[in-house]
């Protein structure tokens, strides 16, 4: 699945190699950002239903996992062009925070005002049969096979390369995002 990924990292690294000894500029950094934490929640690829209230959560819910929202993606962007020296030639990890998934919960919980129903998935399981399905119907399975790593093995902050404080950037409040979730949610359904 991230072969294309892996194939255009190694194809940067030759280029700025290169460049080195060419005394070319080129340079190149990978922003590693997990989910897309607010577009995730609104299309329901974090396994969040905003509509019924079902979370389907992975191995009991309580792995941390590194999510960015939209905005910090770009915020990111723009500290890594201001921090050229740096940033060049690296992955970088950024977020906006780095919650289990029993967090998410209890932070819309507290935004819908409303109790969720839980559905438990074993994460091995979920993708073996993913993984299986991927040579089938590979655009659903590869959103499941994203949806299990990027939930059980996702924790920047564990990671080399973790950049917040390199570009300056905090976490942003959990429960604020979530609650602008739901809001912009709700005015869509009121809206139709």
């Amino acid at each position: 699945m991230y072969g294309k990924k892996i194939r255009l990292r190694r194809k940067l690294e030759e280029l700025a190699d290169k460049a080195i000894s060419e005394d070319n500029p080129f340079t190149w950094t990978s922003i590693v950002n997990g989910h897309f934490f607010d577009y995730g929640l609104e299309d329901g690829l974090l396994h969040f239903n905003l509509d019924t209230h079902v979370a389907q959560l992975l191995d009991g819910g309580s792995i941390r996992a590194s999510t960015s929202t939209l905005p910090r993606v770009a915020e990111a962007v723009v500290r890594v062009l201001q921090r050229p020296n740096e940033t060049r030639n690296r992955a970088i990890y950024v977020q906006s925070f780095c919650p289990t998934q029993l967090e998410i919960l209890a932070a819309l919980e507290r935004a819908t005002g409303t109790q969720w129903r839980t559905e438990h998935i074993d994460s091995k399981a979920y993708l073996e049969e993913n993984s299986k399905l991927l040579a089938t119907d590979y655009h659903k399975a590869s959103f499941g096979i994203v949806f299990v790593l990027g939930t059980t093995d996702a924790d920047w902050t564990q990671r080399e390369g973790f950049a917040m404080e390199l570009l300056g950037l905090k976490d942003e409040n959990l429960d604020d995002v979530v609650a602008a979730v739901v809001a912009k949610n709700r005015a869509k359904a009121d809206a139709t």
